[in-house]
């Protein structure tokens, strides 16, 4: 891989855990490039790091060639802009990406210590929803952070179409990262089940997230 540096928006339950894994534990023979020194910014130090990009409070974070959180691209777009840092993210379709999402919140094993105490009144409320009222409040959760134009970013990589979304990646990044890898997936019991009917209802929570999808998987057809 060549020696450059990424920040990547990490959409929840869209493959972001393995591809950040995958990235950083990856080696080269660039004697320039040993290995990823990263920020991870999400959750323990997202509200923080955003503030300080909103202020322009940007020097400390030159020493990272890595950056991942789960923030609003416009707070990072400057060092795309800037400083030629690439900007990356993985989507996943809406719906599917909300129901896994669901699941990991109300019937996961207990998260750990950490997570707990960080977000515990968000996972409270979140354990007296139902899958109707969850899509409601996580309505376009994509777009969010992305915003609706693909062209912004370097790379968007498919849940999907993820071994050719690895193979992208690796072409465009002379990279060499494994296909087939897939961590922090749901494996859980209980899970929430969703018919097709119910699926064509939450769909409408979501419209400008599809709307995203669809111009991303076309690049994979």
């Amino acid at each position: 891989m060549t020696y450059m540096k990424f920040v990547f928006i990490h959409i929840q339950k869209s493959a972001g855990t393995s591809f950040w894994t995958m990235l950083r534990r990856h080696k080269t023979k660039d004697k320039q490039y040993k290995g990823i020194n990263y920020l991870f910014a999400y959750p323990k130090h997202e509200k923080k790091w955003i503030k300080k990009m909103e202020k322009g409070v940007r020097k400390n974070y030159f020493r990272y060639n890595f950056i991942r959180g789960n923030f609003p691209y416009q707070s990072v777009l400057f060092l795309k802009k800037e400083h030629d840092w690439k900007l990356v993210t993985w989507i996943r379709d809406p719906i599917d990406r909300l129901i896994s999402n669901y699941n990991h919140s109300v019937y996961r094993p207990t998260p750990h210590k950490e997570e707990k105490n960080l977000r515990q009144k968000s996972l409270e409320m979140v354990e007296k929803m139902d899958i109707v009222e969850y899509s409601k409040f996580m309505s376009n959760f994509t777009t969010r952070s992305t915003g609706h134009n693909p062209k912004i970013f370097d790379f968007i990589g498919v849940v999907e179409e993820h071994d050719k979304s690895i193979k992208r990646f690796n072409n465009q990044f002379r990279a060499r990262l494994p296909l087939q890898t897939r961590l922090n997936v749901n494996e859980w019991e209980p899970r929430v089940e969703v018919s097709q009917e119910l699926r064509e209802e939450l769909r409408q929570d979501h419209l400008e997230d599809y709307e995203f999808y669809n111009k991303v998987i076309k690049r994979y057809k």
